[in-house]
């Protein structure tokens, strides 16, 4: 009896054991999957990355002949100059271009270089001359750049009802107005001329000249105005 005593309470022992390290076993693990799936459930929520591509593209298409190389492909470097003859060239670029059966060719200024063309090269508005050489042989002749849609919108951009960009104030101008404005500071300081002449405290200065002043016949004592002149007496009928 004894034993079978003994052995039950081990086995009650036992059991106890097991079922407490279940019970601390089951948060422990739902704990450690918990910041995971939460980790995925935000990532899925994030948006793609949308990638920012320029409004105006920096490429400029010039078509031009080549007869003497139909139907092969050349190897050509174009460069932009900023007058018709001579100078060295604001930007250079070498395509590999496919002339077609009539000697024909498009391409695209500026798709060599992930960043197109520079905007310093058409800096100012001023006109620019375009220059091709075909596998390292002499330059051809320049030809002047004529405008395209894109850059006769940006022209227009540059003024606001006919107005230059220069004719208004910027975020930054009116800040400081508006500091000023709040400080009291005072307003800039007239640039004074020389004046000539000399005048008694309490007179009333008179112009006597361009630059030139001396005493009126009126004066000022407080909010009293008299006049040095003595007053003519009626005459007597």
């Amino acid at each position: 009896m004894q034993n079978s005593g003994r052995i039950s309470a081990f086995i009650c022992v036992t059991v106890r054991s097991t079922l407490a390290v279940l019970l601390i076993s089951i948060p422990l693990t739902i704990g450690a999957s918990a910041p995971a799936s939460a980790q995925e459930a935000s990532q899925s929520m994030e948006a793609p990355a949308v990638a920012v591509v320029p409004v105006v593209p920096q490429q400029v298409r010039y078509a031009g002949r080549l007869a003497s190389r139909a139907g092969e492909t050349v190897e050509a470097e174009f460069r932009i100059y900023a007058a018709a003859e001579g100078g060295e060239p604001l930007w250079t670029e070498t395509q590999h271009v496919t002339v077609g059966e009539d000697g024909s060719y498009s391409v695209l200024l500026g798709s060599a270089n992930p960043a197109g063309l520079p905007q310093s090269v058409f800096a100012g508005g001023a006109a620019r001359w375009l220059c091709i050489g075909v596998e390292r042989a002499p330059e051809q002749e320049r030809v002047l750049l004529s405008s395209v849609p894109y850059a006769m919108k940006s022209a227009d951009a540059e003024s606001l009802a006919g107005h230059a960009a220069s004719d208004f104030v910027t975020q930054e101008q009116f800040a400081q107005l508006a500091q000023s404005a709040q400080t009291g500071s005072a307003a800039p300081a007239i640039t004074p001329f020389d004046v000539a002449g000399s005048g008694t405290a309490g007179t009333v200065p008179l112009w006597t000249g361009a630059s030139a002043q001396g005493n009126s016949e009126i004066t000022q004592v407080g909010s009293d105005i008299a006049s040095t002149k003595p007053r003519r007496r009626p005459r007597s009928t």
